[in-house]
């Protein structure tokens, strides 16, 4: 994940730099505690959604940083951070 977080950092611009983060990690929490408290099913429930919406938002940020590494991008990322996965797939489009 630190991966991730690190290479959208490198290559978003400043102004698109979400603010709401913090906001984003209470309210997961909540959730995670409001569907378990009221409901054990909807645990599962929201875990799904919430994946759901993951796979979705990731799908989006790949497209995105292959977009940037076809343009050039992420050089800096590559050289300095090969032990995962995405690094792994920039190297090899460089």
């Amino acid at each position: 994940e630190q991966g991730h977080l690190d290479l959208l950092e490198e290559v978003l611009d400043v102004e698109e730099h979400s603010a709401m983060l913090p906001a984003w990690r209470v309210s997961g929490i909540a959730l995670g505690f409001a569907s378990t408290f009221f409901c054990p099913r909807g645990m599962y429930l929201t875990t799904e959604a919430v994946e759901s919406f993951v796979e979705e938002h990731y799908g989006y940020q790949i497209r995105r940083l292959t977009d940037e590494i076809a343009r050039g991008g992420g050089k800096k990322y590559a050289a300095n951070n090969n032990d995962t996965g995405k690094c792994d797939l920039i190297s090899k489009k460089e």
